[in-house]
């Protein structure tokens, strides 16, 4: 995913953020507690794979050194059907431009496992158009 789309995506998701504390009713507080809940699982994600990432890391050389972490969703009816994703851009002392990703699943109880993980960008399942993953950058 070009930086572009991503920004675009945190940009969308920013002002719908900002939307949210305008709605009225039980409808409203229902979708902010539902997003809230999928950025809180993606947090989860991302703290559950900081440190597997950072044990791949180590066993390869100590010039190894994270950049930038990518982290999000693809979203679904429920935030436990939802797809997590965590994206690593790491440097190894040579190229700073190296990525690394994970595909969690996220249950009810916070408990994480890893469905897909590799080299490269983090991609989604669906092919739909209009399926997006809701990027944060940290």
């Amino acid at each position: 995913m070009r930086r572009s789309k991503i920004t675009g995506l945190l940009l969308i998701m920013g002002m719908f953020l900002a939307g949210c504390g305008a709605n009225s009713g039980s409808a409203g507080i229902e979708e902010d507690a539902v997003m809230q809940e999928l950025y809180d699982r993606s947090e989860i994600a991302r703290g559950y794979t900081d440190p597997i990432f950072q044990e791949y890391l180590d066993q390869y050389d100590s010039d190894c050194e994270i950049k930038e972490t990518s982290f999000g969703f693809e979203p679904a009816e429920t935030p436990a059907q939802a797809q997590y994703f965590v994206e690593y851009q790491y440097s190894n002392g040579v190229s700073d431009d190296l990525k690394y990703f994970y595909q969690v699943q996220v249950d009810d109880n916070h408990n994480c496992i890893v469905l897909k993980e590799g080299e490269g960008q983090a991609e989604m399942e669906t092919s739909t158009e209009d399926a997006e993953i809701e990027w944060l950058t940290q």
